[in-house]
């Protein structure tokens, strides 16, 4: 990138970069193979029983009736749970005793499908524009943040448009 900016520089014109602030793609080394802990959690489940591998059915002490149903694009949440090292998805809610999540998929986005003992902590990720975002107050918003001004230094950028910065309403 440094490279081309360099070119652009040389032919006399600026160079902007465009980017989706504050948001973790779910190719990205932060959630695979291993989800980073200080992805943002939107609510937490506990897990009714201890859960094999193959499972796709997730029992949860609690209800997850709260929890969401949709994701995608413009939906401020997800179907996504993380559980120990394991992102996986559901695609449905079973909200009366036995509690649950149904028809899951495991080792979601490139993580690795493990057993979990009955008590895990089954936390439902943040997303916003169908991207992960960080915990607020956590050492990885820091991190991105250095990350990102050391990319825009060492490539020079002349511009940057900061682009989902609506979406920052997930922090509240």
């Amino acid at each position: 990138v440094k490279q081309i900016i360099d070119k652009i520089h040389a032919a006399g014109l600026k160079a902007g970069w465009h980017t989706f602030s504050f948001t973790i793609a779910k190719n990205d080394p932060w959630v695979s193979p291993v989800p980073h802990p200080e992805l943002s959690v939107r609510s937490s489940l506990t897990l009714a029983s201890d859960l094999s591998q193959n499972a796709t059915f997730i029992p949860t002490l609690e209800s997850p009736q709260d929890l969401p149903t949709d994701s995608g694009f413009w939906f401020r949440g997800g179907v996504d749970v993380m559980v120990g090292g394991e992102i996986l998805t559901y695609n449905g809610l079973k909200t009366s005793p036995p509690y649950g999540l149904t028809d899951c998929v495991r080792g979601a986005y490139g993580t690795r499908a493990f057993d979990h003992k009955k008590g895990a902590a089954l936390k439902n990720l943040q997303e916003v524009f169908g991207h992960y975002v960080p915990a607020a107050d956590s050492k990885l918003f820091d991190n991105m943040a250095i990350r990102f001004a050391e990319i825009i230094h060492t490539c020079e950028f002349d511009a940057i448009y900061l682009d989902a910065l609506d979406g920052a309403d997930v922090f509240a």
